[in-house]
């Protein structure tokens, strides 16, 4: 049964209020003054506010500005008691809370029809809340599972090699997966995905492309083209009736070869920074994996000495737009990637994220944004 707290000064209007009220089954309580409805409040539990605007003392509007700032009231919708010559001054009632009016003399009705609409209506904003609560928990543990999958504790334990890793999620989890592998002594296996969509349908597909490349990342040494053939052919046995599709770089690094043998699926041309700041561009053309399950992919080679540098990265770091429609693209970032180049990767990686953001400004992020560097020590 609802519990309405009426405020008014008038004991006649309270007693038509409260009768009108009491037939359609809902408890009543009253007060004559501000100050005595404020005193109530942490008394009972109420599901809507009747007030009077103009009121002995403190006014309707004080009452109301009160009852907004207390943290364990202020979510109880507040209905105004107004005299139609007061209609004009109501804006001010809203301004500060207030969710609706009803004039005088009542209309039983109109009555009725209001106070049921807002107590329907703030029970379904606590319903969600109260959902949204709980998504948020679920998808904060879903985001450590999922960051905890990705991130490689022994990163820092390969010699020879130095790495920053930013793994940035549109919202709590996202569709970028890497994984960073010590093959065998001096052999290095980078593999960095980009599933289709966002959210939490996209981390679902990061999983699935997880379990198929755990199963085989030590495969095919040297070969990466022959590795992400027989993925793509895994991966559409499987999945092929999800619709669900991603594009990834594969990256072996040689450090007894000073090498480094790269292919990609669909996936944005990588950066090969060298020490003299020359820049390299490696890009490979592949379809997308889980399109055909005959695709076949191409290696390719280029040197990897010592001072050089890897940025592998998402397309969420190239694709975000200016106000202008301009995107920042490979125009955006190449030249950061030069001017910063003498810079300690974590400060390489914040240059770079900082000029993307300033670029895009105040425009939405579109895409969850991954960044790997690699500097061969």
């Amino acid at each position: 049964m609802a519990h309405i707290l009426i405020v008014d000064d008038n004991p006649e209007n309270i007693k038509v209020v409260g009768s009108i009220l009491g037939r359609h089954k809902m408890d009543i309580s009253f007060a004559l003054d501000g100050e005595t409805a404020l005193k109530m409040l942490p008394q009972s539990s109420f599901d809507l506010i009747l007030l009077d605007i103009v009121l002995p003392g403190m006014d309707g509007f004080s009452v109301c500005e009160q009852i907004k700032a207390m943290p364990n009231f202020y979510e109880i919708p507040i209905i105004f008691l107004t005299a139609r010559t007061e209609i004009d001054s109501l804006s001010k009632g809203f301004e500060i809370g207030g969710v609706d009016y009803v004039t005088k003399p009542f209309h039983e009705k109109e009555l009725v029809a209001r106070v049921k609409t807002h107590i329907e209506l703030n029970e379904s904003k606590q319903n969600l809340e109260q959902a949204l609560k709980h998504l948020r928990k679920d998808l904060l543990m879903a985001r450590n599972i999922q960051s905890s999958s990705i991130f490689n504790p022994n990163l820092r334990s390969i010699s020879g090699l130095a790495f920053h890793t930013e793994y940035l999620p549109k919202i709590e989890v996202g569709g970028d997966f890497f994984d960073i592998e010590e093959i065998e002594p001096n052999c290095v296996r980078i593999f960095l995905a980009d599933a289709t969509g966002h959210g939490v349908q996209a981390a679902l597909v990061t999983m699935a492309i997880k379990a198929k490349y755990e199963n085989m990342k030590d495969e095919f040494w040297g070969q990466p083209d022959e590795l992400l053939r027989k993925l793509n052919q895994k991966y559409v046995q499987k999945y092929s009736m999800l619709y669900s599709f991603f594009t990834c770089f594969l990256l072996d690094i040689d450090l007894n070869q000073n090498q480094i043998v790269y292919t990609a699926a669909g996936h944005p041309p990588q950066v090969l920074l060298q020490k003299n700041r020359d820049m390299v561009s490696l890009g490979v053309e592949g379809a997308i994996i889980g399109m055909d399950m005959n695709s076949v992919y191409v290696a390719k080679t280029a040197e990897f000495a010592i001072g050089d540098r890897l940025v592998l990265f998402s397309d969420g770091l190239t694709e975000v737009f200016d106000d202008k429609g301009q995107q920042f693209g490979d125009v955006g970032m190449l030249p950061i990637l030069q001017e910063e180049a003498g810079k300690k990767l974590p400060d390489l990686s914040k240059a770079l994220l900082e000029a993307k953001d300033t670029f895009r400004k105040d425009h939405t992020i579109l895409d969850d944004v991954t960044v790997i560097f690699v500097e061969r020590l």
